[in-house]
């Protein structure tokens, strides 16, 4: 690796609180921006994050506050379920929980409003409306089968059903 792409790394560091290094087979050669990055980072060369690194990690991605201190109990909490109470995150582990953090889940109101965006802004949805958004065939049913009509018999009525 030459200076100058060490720098470059260096520079790439300086923009970031954190680095997760997950680019195994992106590329063909060594980069600045994926082999020696990590070195900016992981002081110790572990390979895993402290408490006060992981929090960092997270403060950066605005799900939480930075806790110098170590007194936040929500932190440090979460800090230790994370940990599993080993007191180091790694990758494995800090992977698992942004997963669980970034989960794609559908509670009632994002369910209406994405309803309501192929229904152009009606109270009821059509099946026409639903084929014009590309919806599988089988989930159309599925929605016809479940959702009431609307009072006005034009459509199903998405709003009642999602409360």
């Amino acid at each position: 690796m030459k200076a100058r792409q060490k720098d470059f790394a260096k520079v790439l560091a300086s923009y970031a609180d954190c680095y997760v290094m997950d680019a195994f087979g992106t590329a063909h050669r060594k980069h600045a921006s994926t082999a020696v990055i990590d070195e900016f980072f992981d002081k110790d060369h572990d390979g895993t994050l402290n408490r006060l690194d992981f929090i960092s990690c997270l403060a950066s991605l605005g799900l939480a506050q930075v806790d110098f201190s170590g007194q936040d109990a929500e932190a440090e909490r979460l800090f230790q379920k994370v940990s599993e109470g080993t007191g180091k995150v790694n990758k494995e582990q800090y992977v698992r929980f942004m997963q669980e953090m970034t989960e794609d889940t559908f509670d009632p109101e994002q369910i209406a409003e994405a309803l309501q965006s192929i229904a152009d802004g009606k109270e009821w949805i059509t099946e026409t409306d639903m084929q014009r958004a590309g919806i599988d065939a089988e989930l159309i049913d599925y929605i016809k089968s479940t959702l009431p009509m609307h009072a006005n018999g034009q459509g199903y009525d998405y709003s009642s059903w999602c409360k």
